[in-house]
């Protein structure tokens, strides 16, 4: 087992971890999966997900793509959907691993870290030290990297066991034709309601609140001052004396403030911030890295550390003053359950108004009972080989159009990016007349593989029983 794994990260792992994957660094230190009540996923009948998982989650994609996309649109990304998958699919890959009897030892671990380019040095060999800087910089623990390599190690496992066939040339002609039909559909588009006028009463908001406490808690908040001590390697025999003499005033209780005036380093101030290096305004500058934010937080108030090494420089922390977590009252955190409430309300009845319009038209073809209230319009669609919404129409639903079978079939009511509910009613199916180049013969096992893999997490989701929440139920 464990050289069959050695004989796959060779030839896929690396490939996997040869730079900074986005995502790499903004999910494996987050998926831990708690039991808790306000859950926002299911498996097998057990809370999977957390709520404050996902919040964390979405949160670091949303900094982590920030980062590395600066000019990136949010409103073009769907982050709910991409911490969700994320989560669930980790736990999913987790429980099969287990089920199966699957090793994947901390050795085998440790050789795919070493292997990934990203922490070599100029000699080309694994840094420790650019290792460790990584990921504090991204802010993730050693050890939840190292299970996050083990999941992509099991994910790229299966995918493996997945490859390797060819496509006869008759599968190639067929998928051509298949790939590049176009449908053409009547998308019928029900405005969603403006849910301002959605009533929602002091009962409501009360039981909303005691049954989602866990969600209103202010987190702790720490307000630190600390001793920035660097150039320690320009000084005299190191700096060791330097340190040692601000360790000896320390010792006799001096002011931070006070010391850095006398050995002249730097002395700064934090806002309160949580334990994520996030200020009460949900601003995050200004913070080293993890592995002060570790340090301060470990700290009683008024104690000061010793002279920590973290990273190339040297630090002393001291917490000023600590502002207890505690539970937010129902004024407080009205105005958002009123907003989610609201949302929830209006969603339901969106969905409902949209799935009776689509049964009137199915049992009076031609009813004109809602004619003012849905918009119709003929659209014609391509296959969707990319990620990218057409008419507003989630590539999900896009799908499905693909798999009616007969002409003035409808499909499902499906919620439209952006807001509102619709539905589809095929009118014609139009296949192409072209012959296959080398391009679509040679890319075929990767598509079919790929296929092959979203299937085999659609039979896991329906294996371990996954049921998520609906969307308004999570923002």
């Amino acid at each position: 087992m464990l050289g069959m794994m050695r004989k796959l990260s060779n030839k896929t792992i690396t490939k996997i971890f040869l730079g900074i994957l986005v995502l790499v660094f903004a999910s494996f230190g987050l998926s831990n999966f708690r039991s808790s009540k306000d859950s926002v996923a299911l498996i097998d009948g057990k809370p999977a997900v957390s709520f404050e998982d996902f919040a964390r989650e979405k949160r670091a994609i949303i900094q982590s793509m920030s980062r590395y996309y600066p000019n990136l649109n949010p409103d073009t990304v769907d982050f709910d959907q991409l911490a969700l998958n994320q989560l669930v699919r980790n736990r999913l890959i987790d429980l099969e691993v287990k089920k199966l009897g699957l090793n994947i030892s901390d050795d085998l671990a440790l050789d795919i870290i070493q292997q990934n380019k990203l922490f070599h040095n100029k000699e080309g060999r694994f840094d420790k030290t650019a290792f460790k800087t990584i990921l504090a910089a991204n802010h993730v623990s050693e050890s939840d990297y190292v299970k996050g390599i083990k999941l992509s190690i099991a994910a790229s496992f299966f995918s493996k066991n997945m490859t390797g066939f060819s496509i006869p040339d008759t599968i190639v002609k067929q998928f051509y034709s298949y790939d590049n039909q176009e449908r053409k559909v009547e998308l019928f588009v029900i405005d969603k309601i403006n849910n301002s006028t959605v009533q929602v009463s002091d009962k409501e908001i009360l039981s909303f609140y005691e049954a989602n406490k866990d969600r209103f808690y202010a987190p702790e908040l720490r307000e630190i001052e600390y001793l920035l001590i660097d150039q320690i390697k320009k000084e005299k025999n190191g700096g060791l004396q330097k340190i040692r003499d601000i360790e000896k005033s320390l010792d006799e209780g001096k002011k931070l403030k006070d010391i850095a005036e006398k050995f002249k380093v730097a002395y700064k101030k934090l806002l309160p911030l949580d334990a994520h290096g996030f200020y009460s305004g949900g601003k995050k500058d200004g913070v080293p890295n993890a592995k002060f934010l570790e340090e301060a937080f470990s700290l009683t108030e008024g104690v000061p550390s010793e002279v920590l090494k973290i990273g190339e420089n040297y630090y002393v922390i001291n917490v000023v003053k600590i502002e207890a977590r505690y539970l937010k009252s129902v004024d407080q955190v009205k105005a958002s359950i009123v907003s989610e409430l609201r949302d929830s309300k209006s969603v339901n009845d969106n969905a409902k108004f949209a799935a009776d319009v689509r049964h009137e038209l199915i049992s009076n073809p031609g009813s004109s009972k809602y004619f003012s209230k849905a918009k119709n319009k003929i659209i014609l669609l391509k296959r969707p080989r990319n990620a990218a919404a057409v008419e507003s129409i989630p590539v999900s639903s896009i799908v499905n159009i693909f798999t009616l079978e007969n002409l003035g079939q409808y499909t499902d009511v499906f919620q439209l990016q952006g807001g509102g509910f619709g539905f589809a009613k095929l009118l014609e199916i139009q296949n192409p007349n072209g012959v296959p180049g080398k391009e679509l013969q040679n890319a075929l096992p990767q598509i079919f593989s790929s296929i092959a893999n979203q299937d085999f997490m659609s039979y896991l989701h329906k294996k371990y029983k996954v049921e998520v929440y609906p969307k308004n139920i999570i923002h």
